[in-house]
C-alpha cells in the first residue's frame, strides 16, 4: 500500500487506486476506470494571445486587461460551439482557467510593451463532451478555425483532475 498527494505518483505506481476526501474513501478502482466513471472527459489546452493599449486612460489597466481576456476567451468558445454545432455530445463548453482578476494588471506588464500595447498570452482549457469528435476538433484548431491560438493541445482526463473534482465536490458540500 502505498498513500500520496501526487496522481502522478499514484497513476505510475499503483494498479489499484482509492482516493479519500473528508475522511472516507470517495473513489475505488484501476486508473481507466477511475477516470472513465469521473472524469471529465477531454479538454483542448490552448495559449490565447490578448493585447490592450497601454496609453488609454479611459479605465484602469486591470479593468481592460479582464476585458480583453475575456473577449479572446468568449471567441474561443463562439468558434468551437459554431464548428461542433452538429456534434449531439456537445450540450455547452465550458472555459477553464487559473486567472486571478486582482492580478489582470500584473499579466500585462509581465508582457512586453510594442508599439504602444500591452501583449501577453493566457493559458485556458475547454472541456470537451465524452466522445466528442476529437479529430475534428484538432483539424479545426490546426487549420487556424480559432482566431491567433499560439499554441494548442488535446489531454485526456487524467487522475489528478478527478482527484480535485472529487475533493471539490466534497468540500463544496455536494457530496
Amino acid at each position: 500500500m502505498l498513500t500520496t498527494h501526487s496522481m502522478t505518483e499514484a497513476e505510475a505506481l499503483c494498479t489499484r487506486i482509492g482516493i479519500m476526501a473528508g475522511g472516507k474513501m470517495r473513489v475505488l478502482g484501476d486508473q481507466v476506470d477511475i477516470c472513465a466513471r469521473y472524469g471529465t472527459g477531454t479538454s483542448l489546452h490552448m495559449q490565447l494571445p490578448v493585447s490592450v493599449d497601454a496609453k488609454d486612460s479611459t479605465s484602469d489597466l486591470a479593468v481592460r486587461v479582464l476585458a480583453a481576456e475575456n473577449a479572446a476567451m468568449d471567441r474561443v468558445v463562439a468558434a468551437l460551439k459554431g464548428e461542433l454545432q452538429g456534434d449531439t455530445t456537445t450540450t455547452t463548453l465550458a472555459i477553464r482557467h487559473d486567472l486571478k482578476d486582482a492580478l489582470a494588471g500584473t499579466r500585462a506588464r509581465g508582457g512586453v510593451c510594442v508599439s504602444n500595447t500591452w501583449q501577453w498570452e493566457v493559458r485556458v482549457s475547454v472541456l470537451l463532451a465524452p466522445g466528442a469528435d476529437l479529430a475534428r476538433v484538432f483539424a479545426f484548431v490546426a487549420g487556424g478555425g480559432i482566431e491567433s491560438v499560439v499554441d494548442f493541445g488535446l489531454n485526456n482526463c487524467s487522475l489528478e483532475d478527478v482527484f480535485i473534482q472529487v475533493s471539490s465536490q466534497y468540500f463544496n458540500g455536494s457530496a
